[in-house]
């Protein structure tokens, strides 16, 4: 009693009272009705129930794939089991989609290499010098000095190298190339997927995996010699199985044509009157050697 004092405070006492009612079984039916039914409604209407809703909730999305002039992209260029094409030639890659959240404040997209930025909404009258654009190991921050704005600025999803990261801007738009750190392929340079932001900023909207295509084309020295050297091996070895593939249905060929040759010579020193193989076949078949 004591601890329970201490952690609840002194117990105050007060009195109460309990009073009982007497509901009549007219009461208790007019009190149903009231609950039940509106008060429009007769309490001896026949009342349909209402058809459950066909409606799906869908979970909300904050971005939309827009192409580089900022119209939306009606219909990506996807994967049936959910994965992505991947271009290793930059030519090849057609899509330019960009990720836009739905407030349009900026877009980005991205290679193997770099993160590309256009922010958006700028101020007219705004020059170059007055933005200011602020890169570190892991965020970035630009600032409209002039009007006292904070465009854009977070802890970015990713490691970048900020001395390699430049900006430019054309009047309208401030684009921000940022240039991927990628320690990930250090440990597995194989790996090109880990090249991969699923998102800009680590606070900032998640991407699904095969909203676009990927560009493997700008991948690092290291991890494209490693992917040339690769594929080169895998050439080399797809024309040795050919080579021998060819050989073997050379040598199949051969032995299956020597096989016809004798049994027609055998036929006619049998005395028979000379049959080619086909006719001979025809008549006895026999089993193949190579089929079993």
């Amino acid at each position: 009693m004591t601890n329970l004092k201490l952690s609840l405070g002194a117990i105050v006492h007060k009195s109460g009272s309990i009073e009982e009612i007497d509901i009549g079984d007219d009461m208790i039916e007019t009190v149903e009705q009231s609950m039940l039914l509106p008060d429009d409604i007769s309490p001896t209407a026949v009342v349909e129930a209402a058809r459950p809703s066909l409606e799906i909730d869908l979970p909300y999305r904050s971005y939309v794939l827009v192409y580089s002039d900022g119209s939306a992209v009606e219909r990506v260029d996807k994967h049936p089991f959910c994965m992505s094409r991947v271009h290793y030639d930059h030519s090849d890659t057609a899509q330019d989609v960009w990720f836009q959240p739905t407030d349009g404040s900026y877009r980005w997209q991205q290679s193997a290499s770099e993160v590309r930025v256009e922010v958006l909404r700028i101020a007219s009258g705004t020059v170059a010098a007055d933005l200011d654009v602020i890169f570190t190991p892991s965020s970035l921050q630009v600032i409209n000095v002039s009007k006292g704005i904070n465009q854009l600025s977070g802890d970015l999803a990713s490691l970048i190298v900020p001395d390699d990261s430049v900006w430019d801007y054309d009047g309208e738009v401030l684009t921000i190339y940022l240039h991927k750190a990628n320690l990930e392929l250090y440990a597995a340079p194989a790996c090109h997927s880990l090249t991969e932001w699923k998102a800009l900023f680590a606070d900032g909207f998640q991407i699904k995996w095969d909203d676009v295509a990927k560009d493997y084309s700008d991948l690092p020295r290291h991890s494209m010699d490693l992917f040339k050297q690769s594929e080169i091996e895998k050439d080399e070895t797809r024309r040795i199985a050919s080579d021998a593939e060819s050989l073997r249905d050379k040598t199949v060929e051969t032995d299956e044509l020597r096989r016809r040759e004798r049994q027609v010579r055998l036929a006619v020193l049998r005395g028979s009157d000379y049959v080619d193989w086909i006719e001979m076949t025809r008549r006895s078949p026999v089993s193949d050697s190579f089929t079993g």
